[in-house]
């Protein structure tokens, strides 16, 4: 008799203990209590925003191109560099955000003796990553490419336009085109030379055609 009366019970027992559970959060969400965090599911997380990566500069290298061309090799401990290249007037800014610059590599490097447009180079830290500043001296073109964990930026002499009238070989081309489509006219004329400045032949020529031929100081 006595275990069916326990039996009994069980159900109300465990009603008044779910009862009581509901009162104490009823009462905590009254208070305002900072044990909130306890009804919190013990699943809920909190994901961290992850670091950005972060490279050093191992080597700063400077060489001549073949034609003419400074070329900067930046190298870094691995892969990951975001460098930005920008002209400002006659120097050339590369910024690396993500890369620290070590003391012995902050220190300017006078590049003129290799006779390229570069004459200076200026490698310091800038906020939380690294700046590099090439000091040019005459008009250039610039050229970035990265690869690996290499960053190389190419300072090529600017071409010089070609004066309007001066002879070369597109020109001479499209002389002999239009004497061609208009057929000869005039008396045939013979030079002999030897040992003459181009500069000179041209004035014959000139002379002895009646047109206006004008050299470039290439020529």
């Amino acid at each position: 008799m006595t275990f069916s009366k326990a039996l009994s019970l069980r159900p109300v027992r465990r009603q008044a203990m779910a009862n009581a559970r509901a009162l104490g959060v009823a009462l905590v969400l009254a208070c305002g209590s900072t044990t909130m965090a306890f009804a919190m599911p013990a699943t809920a997380t909190i994901a961290a925003k992850p670091a950005a990566a972060t490279v050093a500069v191992t080597k700063i290298d400077f060489k001549r191109g073949d034609d003419g061309a400074g070329r900067l090799i930046l190298q870094f401990d691995g892969q990951g560099a975001s460098p930005d290249l920008r002209n400002q007037g006659t120097n050339v800014v590369i910024d690396v955000g993500n890369a620290t610059l070590p003391a012995e590599l902050q220190r300017p490097l006078n590049v003129m003796d290799f006779a390229t447009p570069v004459q200076r180079i200026d490698a310091k830290p800038s906020g939380t990553g690294a700046q590099l500043v090439l000091s040019t001296g005459a008009p250039f073109d610039s050229l970035a490419y990265q690869t690996g964990n290499e960053y190389v930026v190419e300072i090529s002499p600017r071409q010089a336009e070609v004066a309007t009238g001066a002879v070369t070989a597109k020109t001479v081309a499209q002389a002999a085109a239009t004497v061609a489509a208009r057929g000869y006219s005039g008396r045939p004329v013979t030079f002999n030379f030897q040992d003459v400045p181009v500069r000179t032949v041209l004035q014959l020529i000139a002379e002895e055609s009646n047109l206006n031929v004008v050299a470039s100081d290439t020529v």
